[in-house]
C-alpha cells in the first residue's frame, strides 16, 4: 500500500495500477499524452512502490491532486478544466504563464495557445451561465470578478473579511439605511475604506476595504435578481451600482 497526502491508496503497486484504480476515465491514449508532454521515456509500470522512496513523488502527487476521487459530476467538472489546460496543451499552458517550454521562446506556438484560450473561454462561459443565469457578457464578467475578489479576501485576509461582514450586519440593522454595493468598483478592486476604529487591520488594508466584501458565495446572483426580474421598460431605467 502507498500512503500519499494522508490517504492510503490500496492495491496500488505502480503508476499503472494508480491510473486504473484512482483515476476514472483515464485510458491508454491519455497516459501516452502525459508521457509525451512530460518527456518520460520509461513506462509508468516500471516504477514500483518499493522504489518510490528514492523516486521523485511529484509526478504521482500531481495526478492525485488533479484527478477526481470518484465519478461525481462536480469533481469531473473540476478536473476537466485542468485536463483541457495542461494535458491537452501543456505547451500552451507554459506559454500562457510566460514560461519557456523545451528551450523555446514564449512567443512561439501561438496557434495552439489561441485554440487553448478559446476552449477555456467557452468552458468558463458555460460555468458562469450555470451559476448566474443567462446574463449578458459584461454582467457575467463583473459577477465573476466580484465573487473572486470576495473569496480571495476570505481565504487570505479572513480577519479583515470578517470585520467587513460585521460592519455590513451592523449597518443593515439601522433604520432608514440604504446599502449601496458598487459591483463595477468591486470588480476592479476599488473597495473603499474601513472604519477608523478597526482593530487588527493594517493601515494599507484600511484604505482598500469596506462593506464590499464579507458576503456569502453567490451574493451577486441575489443582488442582480431584481434587475432581471422586472419588465424591459423598467429594466432600461435600472443600472448596476
Amino acid at each position: 500500500m502507498l500512503r500519499l497526502n494522508d490517504v492510503v491508496l490500496k492495491d496500488v503497486v505502480s503508476y499503472h495500477s494508480f491510473f486504473s484504480k484512482q483515476a476514472p476515465g483515464v485510458k491508454g491514449p491519455t497516459i501516452e499524452k502525459f508521457l509525451k508532454r512530460f518527456e518520460y521515456n520509461a513506462p509508468l509500470d516500471l516504477y514500483q512502490v518499493v522504489d518510490l522512496e528514492d523516486f521523485n513523488l511529484f509526478f504521482l502527487d500531481f495526478f492525485f491532486k488533479i484527478f477526481p476521487k470518484n465519478l461525481s459530476i462536480f469533481d469531473r467538472q473540476a478536473a476537466n478544466i485542468v485536463t483541457a489546460n495542461i494535458i491537452w496543451s501543456y505547451r500552451s499552458w507554459r506559454h500562457f504563464k510566460g514560461l519557456p517550454c523545451r528551450g523555446q521562446r514564449t512567443w512561439s506556438n501561438a496557434s495552439s495557445c489561441y485554440r487553448s484560450n478559446l476552449i477555456l473561454r467557452d468552458y468558463k462561459k458555460k460555468n458562469v451561465r450555470k451559476i448566474f443565469g443567462k446574463y449578458g457578457g459584461p454582467e457575467q464578467k463583473i459577477c465573476f470578478l466580484c465573487e473572486y475578489i470576495n473569496y480571495l479576501w476570505k481565504s487570505q485576509w479572513f480577519s479583515e473579511w470578517m470585520h467587513s461582514r460585521k460592519w455590513i450586519k451592523y449597518t443593515l440593522k439601522k433604520k432608514k439605511v440604504v446599502f449601496y454595493l458598487d459591483l463595477y468598483a468591486t470588480s476592479k478592486g476599488l473597495l473603499g475604506n474601513l472604519r477608523s476604529d478597526a482593530k487588527g487591520v493594517t493601515k494599507k488594508k484600511k484604505k482598500m476595504l469596506t462593506g464590499h466584501v464579507g458576503f456569502d458565495q453567490g451574493f451577486t446572483k441575489i443582488y442582480l435578481k431584481a434587475k432581471y426580474a422586472v419588465s424591459k421598460k423598467v429594466r432600461r431605467k435600472l443600472s448596476l451600482r
